[in-house]
């Protein structure tokens, strides 16, 4: 009988929650239909059939995303989306077909009036149509149909990597759920951008590729951790011997390093004041430099939530009382993940550690009444005092040790950091690695701000089992806060939803925890959205086997990037107002380093520091080091000397120690950059490019020699082809080398030429007979004395340098940019979530709808705000228009208008990386 009654309430639980879910799923009222373009009724003229997809280039110029290219709007309630396989034989048919149908849910039975936005490519607009669906519409698979619209759509949205992810991938999941499919996460683990020439330039691209942190573990379910983290091997990749490198090393060394625990980052700034100006410089210059190489939208207000979460804002009070109060300042912590949340210390040597303390006090004073809880106890002798709120924006931990103030978010790091104190021998000063940098780094020297010191140690703990694997957790922990914030959107926005509330979802287990707080969704263990919980605080002391082998794969890809040894990392930072300077050391680099083209083109030769006609009136600088033995070097052996010994036994023994790339100022480029760009413009008189090679030259004898073979084989070769003339500049000679007219290469108004000047110490080869004249006349007034303005300036690297001109900056990107500028597709790539928002709740402000659902501030990078366009139903910038409606760009915008040069050094040393960025602002 029991077990009838059992079976009897499962029964009708069973039923009851089929009904409930068909009730969710197919709403009163809810129609679905599909509609070919071609039965659509349309105000005036309609749009030519079939409506074709433009060709990528012309689609880019215009500013559009395979997301973006023909979109529609509904005028009533309801959701639209374009096809070109109604099927779903193709999932990359949006992509790649022409648009044939439109997938609508409408709400009710009222007429389904819309707007179609169709790029015209002749005229470089986006053209509208309004238009009605025609009832009665075919329903029968329409459900089906609009489902897999609408999962393509958005998957599209989250291969193009836009922000607003976490929306995304919870509009696609949901698409997926009700056609009863799951095509797992295609974005979630897509690779790296490729580098370019800034990330290998200032070393940036081998801190990234040393410390590995942007690759999560691929955790496949969930499991129970039943075995023990210590258990688990971590990096064995051996340390290099530092002890014979420090043998007779004796540098003066931080006086608070002995606070620092050996396996903790450290960056020690030389004064207060040095703190502040290297925060402001960051963000004045250094973020906005960086920035034009990769703009970002997207910002979590990093600095701002630290500062008020450890109760010391950089404010005018404290700018005028640190100076007169600190001696000395350092910061550490155990976790690399600033902006997603880690645990940060901040130690200061005081002169009136009294007054430092008070002022703290205070804040956490404000902080109380604000709402944060006081918290105090002891750490062995020493007494500790904090203030702490439940979402962790204050989380400050005070405590002092003879004349240093140690404040902390994390009272774990603050109890680490006094224990190290007590007892120095596993302290920072215990690294012989730190020795070796603060003797390179002399404390002090060269204008030093700050010194930034990542040891052996630190970097195995990174890569460790404890932080690989707490780090996956807290992954995963904030994908599950994302998707719960993405299905109560609507509730959150409304703010129906009571602090306190459980927040927990079934089908996420790791939001057993998950309550609503003021600012989200906010888990009692992994804290908020905001601010995850630090790695050090999460306890990882068992794991499960999913975990185990997810990390034995992260490792052995880990360990394979180096040969020999694992080591440390190293930056000293410069900033004195002018001028902003970053020294950085990384050793060694990995086996799959980006930098090992650069490798093998220098050849491991030396870049004299005086080397490749050094000039004021260059746009941008590049000089190398070059060798025989080079990749380029072999190359050019392998060519020349595989003509039955035309060239000598040695064709390159002319071949000096460098190579030149230049281009000098000029009108051309301004012309490249209307034109579209470089490599994607129309109509680009190539042979007026203002570019110069040169090539230093050891034995002109032999370069005599090999010129002269060179058009002997020419003319033997491609008889009457090309036409070979010696013409002279200020008493020296160069040659012009011109196509014959039966090459057709010949147009009005532009002069196909190579022009080459073999002089005694250089062999200089441009388009532009001008930048020769220029060349020979530079190396005559140096034969004679005379000064040339530039010249003076040494490399920055010893095995490559690049320098160029601030007021340039913005040249030398517009015109290598492959499509368009930066700026512009990083502004544009905003606009599909904020429309998403706008067009959902219209009586809010997008920008601010998404910061409260996901804590980020969707910005630009000029800080002006997007505006909305009811017309073309999108979001649009006042600086860079909207996609199909670009607005004109300068390119040397905002603080390039400030930097007078940015210059770049390489230099290799013990298959490791020197990298040097020097940027001088103008006075």
């Amino acid at each position: 009988m029991l077990d009838r009654v059992a079976y009897a309430t499962k029964l009708t639980l069973l039923i009851c929650l089929i009904v409930s879910s068909f009730c969710a799923t197919s709403r009163a009222g809810e129609r679905y239909i599909e509609a070919p373009f071609s039965t659509l009724r349309f105000d005036g003229t309609p749009p030519q059939l079939p409506i074709e997809d433009m060709d990528w280039v012309t689609l880019v110029r215009l500013g559009f995303t395979k997301s973006m290219r023909t979109y529609a709007v509904l005028d009533v309630p309801g959701e639209i989306y374009l096809t070109a396989d109604p099927d779903g034989r193709d999932t990359w048919s949006r992509a790649y077909s022409n648009t044939s149908t439109v997938l609508v849910r409408a709400d009710d039975s009222a007429p389904i009036r819309g707007r179609l936005f169709v790029a015209n490519g002749e005229k470089s607009l986006v053209e509208v149509f309004r238009f009605e669906v025609p009832l009665p519409a075919s329903e029968g698979r329409a459900r089906t149909a609009f489902m897999r619209a609408k999962a393509v759509h958005y998957d599209s949205l989250l291969t193009d990597r836009m922000p607003g992810a976490a929306w995304f991938r919870h509009q696609r999941d949901q698409a997926r759920k009700e056609l009863g499919t799951d095509g797992g996460d295609t974005d979630r683990f897509a690779g790296r951008e490729p580098a370019d020439v800034f990330d290998l330039f200032t070393g940036g691209r081998a801190i990234a590729e040393n410390l590995d942190l942007d690759r999560s573990l691929r955790v496949a379910k969930a499991e129970d951790q039943t075995i023990d983290v210590n258990s688990i091997e971590g990096v064995t990749t051996r340390a290099l011997d530092w002890k014979t490198l420090i043998k007779d090393m004796k540098p003066d060394l931080d006086p608070l390093a002995r606070f620092v625990p050996a396996d903790q980052h450290a960056v020690f700034f030389t004064s207060f004041e040095a703190m502040t100006r290297v925060v402001d410089d960051l963000d004045s210059t250094g973020t906005t430099l960086i920035e034009a190489f990769e703009a970002r939208v997207e910002d979590q207000r990093t600095k701002e939530r630290y500062q008020k979460q450890l109760c010391m804002p950089l404010s005018t009070l404290g700018r005028l009382l640190g100076p007169t109060v600190v001696e000395s300042v350092a910061m550490t912590g155990a976790d690399p993940f600033l902006p997603s949340g880690a645990d940060v210390a901040i130690l200061f040597d005081c002169k009136l550690p009294d007054v430092l303390e008070k002022f703290i006090g205070m804040r956490r004073a404000e902080a109380e009444k604000a709402g944060a809880e006081r918290v105090s106890g002891r750490i062995g002798e020493l007494v500790y005092e904090g203030a702490v709120s439940p979402d962790r924006a204050i989380s400050c931990y005070t405590a002092r040790v003879d004349s240093v103030v140690v404040v902390s978010n994390s009272l774990q790091t603050l109890v680490r950091v006094m224990q190290t104190a007590r007892d120095s021998s596993g302290s920072l000063l215990g690294a012989d690695e730190y020795v070796w940098f603060r003797d390179r780094y002399k404390r002090g020297a060269d204008g030093e701000s700050a010194f930034i010191v990542l040891t052996d140690a630190t970097i195995r703990r990174w890569a460790g089992p404890r932080s690989r694997i707490g780090d996956a957790r807290r992954l995963i922990a904030a994908a599950a806060m994302n998707e719960i914030t993405a299905r109560n959107a609507d509730a959150i926005v409304a703010g129906t939803i009571a602090a306190g509330t459980k927040v927990s979802a079934p089908d996420l287990a790791i939001s057993e925890d998950f309550v609503w707080g003021d600012d989200g969704v906010r888990s009692l263990r992994f804290g908020t959205m905001r601010f995850l919980t630090p790695i050090v605080e999460l306890g990882v002391d068992r794991v499960s086997e999913a975990e185990r082998a997810a990390y034995s794969v992260y490792r052995n890809s880990f360990q394979q990037r180096w040969r020999n040894y694992f080591d440390p990392i190293a930056v000293r930072l410069s900033f004195d107002g002018v001028r902003m300077k970053a020294d950085v050391t990384v050793m060694p680099l990995t086996i799959d380093t980006e930098y090992r083209e650069l490798q093998r083109f220098t050849g491991g030769g030396a870049l004299p520091q005086s080397a490749g006609d050094p000039h004021e009136g260059a746009l941008f600088h590049f000089a190398s080091a070059l060798s025989k033995t080079s990749e380029l070097g072999e190359m050019l052996s392998g060519v020349v000397g595989s003509n039955d010994n035309r060239f000598g036994v040695d064709p390159l023994g002319w071949l000096g120690a460098s190579i030149t790339v230049y281009g000098e100022k000029d009108p051309w480029w301004d012309e490249v950059i209307a034109a579209g760009g470089l490599f994607e413009g129309e109509d680009i008189d190539y042979y007026r490019m203002p570019l110069a090679l040169q090539v230093d030259v050891k034995d002109p004898l032999k370069l005599a020699a090999f010129l002269t073979a060179l058009r002997a084989f020419a003319d033997e070769s491609a008889p009457n082809l090309t036409k070979w003339e010696t013409r002279t500049w200020h008493d020296v000679s160069y040659v012009a080398i011109a196509p014959t007219e039966s090459l057709g290469l010949t147009e009005p108004g532009r002069d196909p030429h190579i022009y080459y000047a073999p002089l005694p110490d250089m062999l200089v080869l441009s388009l532009r007979e001008d930048l020769i004249q220029k060349a020979i006349d530079r190396r005559q007034a140096r034969k004679e004395g005379k000064s040339v303005e530039g010249s003076e300036r040494a490399w920055l690297g010893k095995t490559a340098g690049l320098r160029i001109e601030g007021d340039a900056l913005g040249s030398v990107l517009g015109v290598f940019e492959s499509w368009s500028d930066r700026d512009t597709a990083a502004v544009w790539s905003t606009i599909p979530i904020l429309n998403e928002w706008k067009l959902r709740y219209p009586s809010e402000d997008p920008v601010r709808v998404h910061e409260r659902l996901f804590g980020v501030k969707l910005t630009t990078p000029t800080k002006q705000a997007l505006t909305w366009n009811d017309e073309f139903q999108s979001m649009e910038s006042p600086e860079f228009g909207r996609p199909g409606s670009p607005k004109p760009r300068d390119t040397n915008h905002g603080t390039f208008r400030d930097i007078l040069r940015a210059e770049f050094g390489i230099e290799f040393e013990n298959d490791g990386l020197r990298a040097v960025v020097e940027v001088t602002k103008r006075r």
